[in-house]
């Protein structure tokens, strides 16, 4: 939490491992669930979309046509 308090800071990619404490990751993932709720957290999804594009958003994301994360929902 220091490291987020501390302002305009930039998780590109956040690693989670059990072997470093014993804490459930379910807790890490509803901290940084709660972060995003109150704004805390921002994320940087440009695209949504069905799992079924994942052809076309992977083309549009090797071409670099967007550059933020692509969300996949599953259904």
């Amino acid at each position: 939490m220091s490291l987020i308090r501390a302002g305009r800071t930039t998780i590109y990619v956040l690693n989670m491992y059990a072997e470093f404490d014993n804490r459930p990751r379910s807790e890490d993932l509803a901290w940084l669930a709660q972060l995003v709720a109150e704004q805390k957290l921002h994320t940087s999804i440009e695209v949504e979309a069905p799992w079924h594009d994942i052809g076309e958003i992977a083309q549009h994301l090797l071409r670099r046509q967007f550059t933020g994360k692509a969300v996949l929902h599953l259904a």
